[in-house]
């Protein structure tokens, strides 16, 4: 992978690179794994058109959940676009709700004016641009109507 990522970015940005010993194995598609740090390394020789360092590195970072952390745990669930190949985000959420009716489950979409057979009841929905915030409350929204079982009822 250094070759690869050397050749892509030439012989004006030095390449450092530190791995970390003793760390745990990620499970990850080694493809995709090399495309995304491909990707990140030709960003940064686009970044430094006189030359640089580009250095890659790894370490052990551990993710506290709960209440009192920086990053509570989040709700299981489900997140699809409106937008998919054979079949819309809101057919598959009716699907999958028929199945499970308490998973939370947000539709993202960039389209206006969805028909309004696409519509899917009072399910949260998350308007394409978003911001964080945004899809922060959209989960948060989406898990408050799934401890509802009221809410959960839905026309056939």
């Amino acid at each position: 992978m250094r070759d690869l990522i050397e050749r892509a970015v030439g012989s004006e940005v030095e390449i450092k690179v530190s791995i970390s010993e003793g760390l745990v194995a990620a499970k990850a598609d080694a493809n995709q794994l090399e495309l995304a740090l491909l990707n990140l390394a030709v960003n940064a020789r686009d970044a430094m058109p006189a030359g640089g360092t580009l250095s890659i590195a790894t370490h052990e970072v551990m993710h506290e959940e709960g209440p009192d952390s920086e990053h509570p745990a989040l709700p299981a669930g489900g997140f699809t676009d409106h937008a998919m190949p054979g079949m819309s985000g809101s057919e598959l959420i009716r699907r999958v709700r028929g199945t499970y009716p308490l998973l939370p489950v947000l539709l993202a979409s960039g389209y206006a004016d969805m028909a309004e057979e696409e519509q899917v009841e009072d399910w949260p929905r998350l308007t394409k641009p978003y911001r964080q915030s945004e899809l922060a409350a959209a989960i948060a929204r989406a898990a408050r109507r799934s401890e509802s079982p009221a809410a959960n009822v839905t026309a056939a």
